[in-house]
């Protein structure tokens, strides 16, 4: 019995240990699947990176070959470009040779030179270059000669001062393009500071061509120094001309070619200008805003004025006495009150009661916005005043204590119906 006891829980052990391997097994190629699907889906990751990779290196050499064919057709055949380093001209080298034209004239290396006549760059007149930083700065120049250091280029101050500000020096390579410009037909300029009109005159047309003189080409943006031609040098003064506006296009050769030209207000006038329209702008705004908060001021102090009014009138029809019931055999009157504002009002009151409680009710009735104690009762046939009772009396009236105000048939008010109107007095109430 035992022996049979045994085999049976050793052959539950041995199920187990089977199942139990089983299920690792199962563990261990779900794993295996698991990393095998994933390995694929980086495989196929890295596939479509390439893929979208060789699409973009394939678009944007497709971009750079139609750019660089509509170069060349712009360029009537010619094409050159090239990476060089960035070096500042020896200006005062290239004046001591009698070169008028060398604002803009750039140095470049022989091997450019090579590139250029092998096209037959000169047919299609003077060679001009954009010159342009990697990041994106770009202005125009002409060439002075080709006997720079291979790998480089010698740029002028004017060149310099467009790429990368004024004053500065030349930073890293820049790329020097072959570009052929159409002649200028118009440029506007605007001066820096103020007073260049002023300090010109009649002589402005005269200082322009000298400044443009200069140059071979013309950017918008370009930065031109005129110094004015005073006989005392230490009077003379030097004005920066910011190229504002060209045409035929944002950059034209300027040789041989008549401009016409016109000079705008300064950068510091239009920004003085800009900066007396912003106060204008925030005075103004500040004046509706003074007036927005009077107008809620006033719109606030009448509704202050209201609300209390509203609160007297509550208060005013609190105190009165119960209205007497219609069919009460005490001797009464039906008065009817027309008010100011075309609004009427009516309620019965005892004979017995006094005057003040007429006014009472017609002030708790709103009176027709006329005040406490600004009018009289009056009716009309026939013609009787009843002025308003001072306040003691109105109290007394309230409270039911005896007073000197009179009753309505003191006053010679009978029973029946009774019309009042409600009629200003220049006075204020008695007290």
């Amino acid at each position: 019995m035992l022996a049979s006891f045994e085999l049976k829980a050793a052959e539950s052990r041995l199920k187990k240990d089977q199942n139990a391997r089983i299920d690792r097994e199962k563990q261990r190629l779900e794993k295996e699947r698991i990393l095998k699907e994933r390995q694929r889906a980086r495989e196929q990751e890295r596939e479509e990176e390439k893929a979208r990779k060789r699409q973009e290196e394939q678009a944007a050499e497709a971009a750079a070959e139609a750019l660089r064919e509509a170069l060349i057709d712009n360029n009537r055949g010619v094409f050159y470009e090239e990476m060089l380093q960035a070096l500042p001209l020896d200006e005062s080298a290239v004046i001591a040779k009698g070169i008028r034209r060398f604002a803009d004239k750039v140095k470049l290396p022989p091997s450019a030179g090579a590139t250029l006549m092998a096209q037959d760059a000169p047919k299609n007149g003077p060679m001009l270059f954009e010159v342009r930083t990697a990041a994106g700065s770009f202005t125009h120049a002409g060439l002075l000669e080709f006997t720079q250091a291979e790998g480089t280029v010698a740029l002028p101050r004017k060149v310099i001062d467009k790429l990368w500000g004024r004053g500065q020096q030349p930073q890293g390579h820049v790329t020097v393009t072959y570009k052929f410009l159409e002649k200028g037909q118009f440029v506007r300029f605007q001066p820096l500071t103020r007073g260049f009109h002023e300090e010109v005159g009649d002589r402005i047309r005269d200082v322009l061509e000298l400044a443009v003189l200069g140059c071979c080409t013309l950017t918008e943006g370009d930065l031109l120094r005129v110094v004015t031609s005073a006989e005392d040098e230490e009077e003379r003064k030097e004005y920066g001309l910011r190229v504002a506006e060209l045409k035929p296009g944002v950059a034209v050769c300027c040789m041989d070619t008549d401009m016409e030209a016109e000079v705008v207000p300064s950068e510091e006038t239009e920004q003085a200008l800009k900066e007396m329209e912003e106060t204008s702008r925030r005075l103004q705004a500040e004046e509706a805003m003074r007036e927005e908060q009077a107008e809620q001021a006033i719109f606030d102090a009448k509704e202050a004025e209201a609300e209390k009014e509203e609160r007297i009138r509550q208060g005013l029809e609190a105190s009165l006495p119960s209205e007497v019931a219609e069919g009460d055999a005490r001797p009464h009157v039906t008065a009817v009150f027309r008010m100011p504002d075309g609004s009427r009002h009516k309620r019965r009151f005892l004979l017995e009661q006094p005057l003040s409680l007429l006014f009472t009710y017609s002030d708790a009735m709103g009176a027709g916005r006329l005040d406490i104690g600004a009018y009289s009762l009056v009716t009309q046939f026939p013609r009787r005043v009843f002025e308003p009772p001072t306040s003691a009396a109105r109290a007394m009236a309230v409270d039911g204590a005896p007073s000197a105000d009179p009753t309505l048939a003191e006053l010679g008010i009978t029973a029946g119906q009774e019309m009042f109107l409600l009629e200003h007095r220049e006075c204020g109430m008695t007290i």
